[in-house]
């Protein structure tokens, strides 16, 4: 409603000239629903991919594995988890310059087997995609940096995001706490400080990629700084001078390709 009442905002605007090729990128910080509402209306989806979805790498630890979705998709089939796998591993291609990346599906378990029917049905997808699969992992598994890229559904994504931002800045609290007097305050303030930053990694704080989208969307917080849009702002540079969204076009039509295959038929 919001945005058919306002044709003209700021928002609508910057899709408006992504979708049309006036701009190679928009960056947004208004609301995430409304954000993803217009760049749908405005800019459209990739050929093949039903949900849009956003992802990040969570911890400053493993800088290099990518947790998707994150939000927008709360009930998956095992096909949107089949997407978002694509869509990470051709992330981390672009913006980390990991030729190869490795896709785990978080589960309950790292046995095959474990999960429930859409992680299952997602996993016979995987083995077949012609990414590099690396099976079931759980949530340790996730803190260890066990694979590059974690597929989940949008409801299990962000409660895992939330937790381990949440975990971070509590740990950190109570660091502060028990080695008050133990060292300087300064030395006490500056560990929990790291633990902070590499449980919420500053460069990506308040920035998030919508992506599925065909055109290159970068969605910051409402909140953010300066430093922050500046953030934003250069992933978006990145997104657009790495081909993202062209290099995404073809990994979804190659995948698409091999599934169609029959089961053992030649490469």
């Amino acid at each position: 409603q919001a945005l058919r009442a306002s044709p003209n905002a700021s928002m609508t605007i910057a899709m408006r000239q992504a979708g049309s090729g006036r701009a190679d990128a928009a960056v947004s910080a208004g609301s995430t629903g409304p954000t993803l509402l217009a760049a749908v209306r405005e800019i459209g989806m990739l050929e093949g991919v039903r949900r849009a979805c956003v992802g990040r790498q969570i911890l400053g630890l493993h800088p290099e594995t990518f947790l998707i979705d994150l939000g927008p998709t709360m009930d998956c089939e095992a096909r949107h988890l089949l997407e978002f796998a694509v869509i990470g591993a051709t992330y981390m291609r672009v913006f980390c310059g990991i030729p190869d990346p490795t896709v785990a599906l978080l589960a309950n378990g790292h046995e095959p087997g474990k999960g429930n029917r859409v992680v299952k049905e997602a996993a016979g997808l995987l083995e077949r995609s012609g990414l590099r699969f690396a099976g079931l992992i759980e949530g340790h598994h996730l803190m260890r940096g066990a694979a590059n890229v974690v597929v989940c559904d949008g409801f299990v994504g962000n409660i895992t995001l939330k937790t381990v931002e949440g975990l971070g800045r509590e740990v950190a609290a109570w660091l502060r706490r028990e080695l008050s007097g133990a060292l300087p305050d300064e030395r006490a303030a500056g560990l929990a400080d790291r633990l902070v930053e590499l449980t919420n990694p500053i460069d990506l704080q308040g920035s998030l990629p919508l992506l599925g989208i065909r055109g290159n969307v970068v969605m910051a917080h409402g909140a953010s700084d300066r430093r922050a849009i500046q953030a934003a702002i250069g992933q978006a540079v990145q997104a657009v001078r790495g081909g993202f969204v062209e290099r995404l076009r073809v990994a979804l039509a190659e995948t698409r390709d091999r599934l169609k295959r029959p089961v053992n038929a030649p490469e």
